[in-house]
């Protein structure tokens, strides 16, 4: 079953008494709050922030990642002008900000509605997209949390610095919140742009033969 959030809190609190109570204690150090899943349900709320210096206890363990920078603006706001959206002979996607009717992972009504039309058409594009700036040459890792109000839907989350090189993970959607995740291998030195929707430019992608509508939350 799902653990509600004050099971969640308490289990949080024995594990910090449990590390705390060793002879060598843990220390923690972190800047800044974080995320992290105490919990394999997908029942909302399922992701939880902790505060700065404090651990984040996770179903495997406690969380421990290096230090990470976000180099997307407005995560949670793909409506927001930091966000592109274009369209290739077809229409552009519409993204219509905090959709009431579905619950983002965290518990809040934060969810972004992304409407794409029917992508299809040789070298047809619809996505949302921000560019990272120059990259350096090493691996990038692209995410967002992805959902269908009901039935399925396929895009792709890509990366792309001019619509002929592509890094990119198939995203196939239900009305299960998933993570869909895309680790680039090593990019160029140019301008580098992340996208989520569906770029026919790509021969890996593939026309749907319909408009679909897609839930994003936490995209970076």
């Amino acid at each position: 079953r799902a653990l509600s959030v004050s099971e969640i809190q308490t289990l949080s609190n024995r594990v910090l008494s449990h590390v705390t109570a060793q002879s060598t204690p843990v220390t923690v150090t972190r800047g800044s709050t974080a995320t992290y899943r105490p919990t394999t349900s997908t029942t909302t709320p399922f992701i939880f922030t902790a505060p700065s210096n404090v651990l984040r206890p996770e179903v495997n363990g406690i969380l421990v990642e290096p230090a990470r920078t976000n180099i997307l603006l407005r995560s949670a706001e793909l409506d927001n002008v930091a966000w592109s959206k274009t369209g290739g002979v077809v229409a552009a996607p519409t993204v219509t900000a905090n959709d009431a009717t579905i619950t983002a992972p965290d518990g809040s009504l934060t969810v972004e509605r992304i409407d794409y039309p029917n992508v299809t058409g040789g070298g047809a594009f619809s996505i949302v997209y921000q560019s990272i700036g120059t990259a350096t040459v090493n691996p990038y890792g692209f995410t967002a949390w992805l959902r269908t109000a009901s039935g399925t839907a396929r895009i792709w989350v890509h990366t792309t610095p001019d619509g002929i090189t592509y890094h990119r993970t198939q995203c196939d959607l239900t009305t299960t919140w998933q993570r869909c995740s895309l680790i680039s291998g090593n990019l160029t030195a140019v301008t580098w742009y992340m996208q989520i929707g569906i770029d026919l430019r790509d021969t890996s992608q593939a026309s749907q033969g319909a408009a679909q509508t897609v839930y994003a939350w936490g995209a970076q």
